[in-house]
């Protein structure tokens, strides 16, 4: 009849429309589950992309070796591209014109006047003896203890106006000189004979540094030390230099010590070298560890380093390139 049952369909029209409703539940889920890979795969896109991106932005500039060895995983599955190491810079070899232009910047950026780079000129350096003993101690079975590295120290003895013996001295260093005075027997009543000797001496030191520029010559120090002993009523009983000097201990096998010191030697000598081994002065092993300090120096004499005045400079005036012994 053209209406409908208010109790519902009638029987005959159950199958179709329970037909109807498993179709439309079918479909509900279809569009469900398209929704959700719809999500799923659109999340995926996104991360994916993101990370490509991030990848990209974060992904460190392949690393410079040293060789071409390339070591295989831990797995030991062979090797994946993140573990492959790009060294195609690490062996590039510049020419002469990209020498001088890295020269030439390296110049640019550098502050004060540029010194060249050259060997001792007289076959060794000074400044080389911690390095050339670092290398000459294991070669003779023997280990640094410990170093010591003293500057030039100019010294005067004298009697104080009071007939009391005390020493005054200065101490050379690259920063600038100190005094130093130091009585032999010291007391209260010495403290003020002490203190007026030391500031009466830098007073001294500052108006010469003034006069002469940032460093004083050893005779410049023991002269200044004199005539302040003499302004002071004091009487000079001997004056001297002690070079500046390196000190080594080191301790052999059999567990005794050895001395090596190293020193700046004025005049004709750069340097002097005397080695001391045992308690009994073993003279076959202080030979020993003076010949392999002497060779190492000389192979680190033969290394291009900044030349400056002074010692092994032009400047230095006639020296040899022999290692003089005590």
């Amino acid at each position: 009849m053209g209406l409908l049952d208010p109790q519902g369909p009638s029987q005959g029209s159950r199958p179709a429309l329970g037909a109807n409703r498993n179709n439309g539940s079918r479909a509900v889920g279809l569009r469900s589950v398209a929704r959700f890979l719809g999500v799923r795969v659109g999340f995926l896109i996104v991360f994916g992309a993101f990370s490509a991106t991030a990848g990209c932005e974060n992904a460190p500039p392949p690393a410079a070796a040293g060789s071409n060895e390339v070591f295989p995983s831990r797995g030991g599955q062979g090797l994946n591209q993140q573990q492959i190491i790009d060294d195609r810079w690490a062996s590039i070899v510049l020419d002469e014109s990209q020498r001088a232009e890295v020269r030439e910047i390296l110049e640019e950026a550098s502050a004060g006047p540029v010194l060249p780079l050259v060997p001792a000129r007289y076959g060794i350096r000074f400044e080389d003896t911690p390095h050339a003993m670092a290398i000459a101690a294991p070669k003779v079975e023997m280990a640094i203890f410990n170093s010591s590295h003293e500057p030039a120290t100019a010294s005067v003895t004298y009697l104080d106006s009071r007939g009391r013996q005390a020493v005054a001295s200065v101490r050379l260093r690259k920063r600038g000189p100190i005094a130093q005075v130091e009585y032999r027997v010291p007391g209260d009543d010495a403290v003020r004979e002490r203190a007026n000797q030391l500031i009466d001496l830098e007073d001294r030191l500052g108006v010469a540094m003034e006069e002469a520029g940032a460093t004083i010559s050893g005779r410049s120090a023991e002269a200044i030390i004199r005539a302040s002993v003499r302004s002071n009523h004091g009487r000079v009983l001997s004056s001297g230099m002690e070079p500046e000097h390196y000190r080594f201990v080191l301790l052999m096998l059999d567990g005794q010590k050895a001395t090596l010191t190293v020193r700046r030697e004025p005049g004709p000598r750069v340097l002097s070298v005397h080695g001391e081994a045992g308690l009994f002065a073993n003279d076959q092993r202080a030979e020993s560890l003076e010949g392999a300090f002497r060779k190492s120096l000389e192979a680190w004499g033969r290394s291009p380093q900044p030349e400056t005045p002074g010692l092994g400079s032009k400047e230095a005036g006639p020296q040899t390139s022999s290692v003089g012994q005590e």
